[in-house]
Order: structure tokens, then C-alpha cells, then sequence
């Protein structure tokens, strides 16, 4: 049974513009763009000091995200940022 939780959720914080442009091009240095960097983040934080509770939910939402990626070929190409 498939939950309305079951899906990705787009989320909206407030940053300045300065912030944001600078974690662009911190991230761009390193090779990632700053979602998944930021995607990244929050994953380590999960990983460091989630119990096993929000560890399994971490789990369970890497296995869901890799089957819907398989199921479309794939993550689409990225166009602009």
C-alpha cells in the first residue's frame, strides 16, 4: 500500500541571495551542485545522529528513491540550475 508520504516533497527555506550563490559555487568546486549537496548534507546528519528509527526511514528512502530511478532510466538531464 503506497502512502501520500511515499513520493518527494519540494521544500521552501528562506537564505539571502549571497548565501545561496556562494554555497553554488563551493559546491560546483567540489564537483556537485548544491541540491545534491545539500541532499548529501542532510543524509550525513541522518547518518551521525539519527536513531534507528530515522536510520531505517533513511534506508527505506534510499531503496525507494534507487527504484524509481531505475524504473525511469535513470536521473533526467539536468537543464540550467
Amino acid at each position: 500500500m503506497t502512502d501520500s508520504r511515499d513520493r518527494a516533497i519540494s521544500l521552501k527555506f528562506r537564505t539571502s541571495p549571497a548565501w545561496w550563490d556562494a554555497h553554488s559555487r563551493v559546491a560546483g568546486r567540489q564537483g556537485a551542485d548544491r541540491v545534491a549537496d545539500l541532499l548529501d548534507h542532510v543524509r550525513s546528519v541522518i547518518n551521525e545522529r539519527g536513531d534507528r528509527q530515522d536510520l531505517d526511514a533513511l534506508a527505506a528512502s534510499e531503496q525507494e528513491v534507487a527504484e524509481r530511478r531505475a524504473r525511469k532510466g535513470g536521473l533526467p538531464l539536468r537543464r540550467g540550475s
